[in-house]
Parts: structure tokens; sequence; C-alpha cells
């Protein structure tokens, strides 16, 4: 797996600040990320998707759903560098 690049480890902590500390977020964050080449478009568009996996996330938290097994084998395959993806995925 290709090692990050620096915009898309600022990007992650972006999110992971408004993930984790949300209450602490200012307009340093937002600066950081234009340092980074990002637009005030890709800004929106991060800060959106961002808060929409947090609330999904804590909406089936919240009511019990399941997560789908895809999700965890993606997870493991993500970040436990497995071979191959999922049974029936593509991967690059």
């Amino acid at each position: 797996m290709a090692p990050l690049t620096e915009q898309e480890q600022a990007m992650l902590a972006y999110v992971g600040k408004l993930t984790l500390r949300s209450p602490e977020m200012g307009w340093e964050d937002t600066e950081a990320l234009r340092r980074h080449g990002f637009s005030d478009l890709q800004i929106l568009e991060i800060t959106m998707l961002g808060a929409w996996f947090n609330f999904m996330t804590r909406m089936a938290d919240g009511l019990g759903v399941a997560v789908e097994s895809w999700r965890g084998q993606w997870r493991d395959f993500l970040l436990g560098g497995a071979s191959g993806g999922p049974a029936g995925c593509r991967t690059r």
C-alpha cells in the first residue's frame, strides 16, 4: 500500500479531530487544509462527508443496528495488510 501524502494526512487529521474533538474545531483547522492545497469547496465536502459518517455511525450504534460483515473484512484488509479484499469485491 502506498504511503499517504501530506495532503491526505492533513485531511485525515482534520476528520479525526471532527470525529473525536469537534468542540475544539476552529478557523485554524480549515486554514491547515487550505495550506495543504484544498479549496473551500473541497473543505466543505470533507466536512460534510466526515459529519455524515459520524452521524450515521451514531444512529446505527444508538439503534443497535448490526454492521455489514464486509465492512469488518475491509477494515482488516486495509489496516491489517491482508492480501486480497473481501470475497466478491475487486481490489486494485
